[in-house]
């Protein structure tokens, strides 16, 4: 079985909520959309407020070794995310022109990454001990079940095939 730190995981979510907050930024910044704004500037506000419960959980284990044995699965999973192959690289969307087109492609980039962030967080679960930290995990990932509701009806909204899919049905 392959070891991990807890340090490393919570360094990986750090970085991960701040990178979800400098995407939001940017679309919030670039979109002329009023609601669309409004939705990505209250989640840059929670990637802050995520990456900074993060960092409190790195500095409480960076003096400790907090080392773990991963089962195969876990430890398949964990690298496949280190690796980045599960989180969808923002990057190439924030220079790009906010058009509706352009706004339904995001949405659906956003709602990946916090599909896959509850994923992570869900993992993330198995390998602490604390349940004090557990339960700081099942909020954060609770907050993050909401973040995808909110852009799953922004989609619906702007996206008809989406909301056909989802609805069986034209709006």
């Amino acid at each position: 079985m392959k070891t991990y730190s807890l340090k490393s995981i919570f360094r990986f979510a750090l970085n991960t909520e701040e990178k979800g907050n400098v995407f939001y930024q940017d679309v919030a910044r670039y979109t002329q959309d009023k609601d669309i704004k409004k939705l990505f500037n209250y989640l840059s506000k929670q990637e802050i407020k995520h990456a900074k419960t993060f960092l409190k959980l790195y500095h409480s284990c960076a003096d400790k070794k907090n080392i773990f044995l991963a089962n195969p699965e876990l430890s398949e999973v964990l690298d496949a995310i280190f690796r980045g192959l599960i989180f969808p690289d923002i990057s190439e969307v924030r220079d790009s022109t906010v058009k509706k087109d352009a706004l339904v492609r995001i949405l659906k980039i956003a709602m990946d990454v916090e599909i896959n962030t509850i994923i992570f967080y869900d993992r993330m679960k198995e390998c602490i001990k604390s349940y004090k930290i557990k339960e700081i995990l099942s909020k954060i990932i609770t907050e993050e079940e909401k973040h995808l509701v909110k852009l799953k009806k922004m989609r619906i909204n702007l996206d008809p095939t989406y909301a056909k899919i989802i609805y069986g049905k034209f709006f």
